[in-house]
């Protein structure tokens, strides 16, 4: 066998494996980018979730303080309503000691008298 043939079988088998070579690693940096893109999306997946079921919590514990507050409002409206109420006013009145007036005098703007003696 001639020596330049031996050297050029051996050349073609040294390409050979270099092209396998880079095609290997080629494959495992597509695999790498792949696991490493799949860790992205499963970890923004993982952190939207826990996003959305936070807010949903504080929605429905927002919506049971709104009830509260409804419930609450009712509550002081039937106060004031209570309070405002004539029998109400009338046993107020009695109680701080106040007595009808008797003779009740009204000013008219029509005369121009204010103070009179």
């Amino acid at each position: 066998m001639p020596r330049h043939f031996h050297l050029t079988r051996v050349h073609h088998t040294m390409r050979r494996i270099s092209l396998f070579v880079r095609f290997l690693s080629k494959q495992k940096s597509w695999r790498g980018i792949l696991l490493v893109a799949l860790m992205v999306v499963g970890f923004s997946y993982l952190v939207s979730v826990i996003t959305i079921s936070t807010r949903g919590y504080k929605i429905r514990d927002l919506e049971r303080r709104i009830e509260d507050l409804k419930l609450e409002n009712k509550k002081l409206n039937l106060k004031v309503a209570e309070a405002q109420s004539p029998a109400r006013i009338e046993e107020w009145v009695k109680q701080s000691g106040m007595v009808a007036a008797t003779n009740v005098q009204y000013v008219s703007a029509t005369t121009g008298v204010v103070a009179a003696r």
